[in-house]
């Protein structure tokens, strides 16, 4: 298996939310820009399940994240990380 850098993920509410899209049109409290800042304050005992999807802080606040892919030997991605 092998582990590659993709790319970075910004973060800048202290919280990253991991979801397919398709997921959030459905949810208004977190689809609705408007209402992001009350549903992050709602927030509590993170890392969790919300929404079909993974949400956590960072621990350490904003900024921008390494994230790498681990591929088996046919190339499929095997497993995802961001180190914060």
């Amino acid at each position: 298996m092998t582990r590659e850098l993709v790319g970075h993920c910004g973060v800048d509410s202290g919280t990253i939310l991991i979801i397919d899209p398709c997921y959030i049109k459905h949810n208004p409290e977190i689809y609705d820009e408007s209402k992001w800042g009350d549903f992050c304050m709602k927030l509590d005992n993170l890392p969790k399940e919300i929404f079909q999807g993974v949400i956590t802080t960072t621990r350490y606040g904003d900024g921008n994240y390494p994230v790498y892919v681990t591929k088996d030997s046919e190339g499929r991605v095997k497993k995802m990380e961001i180190v914060f």
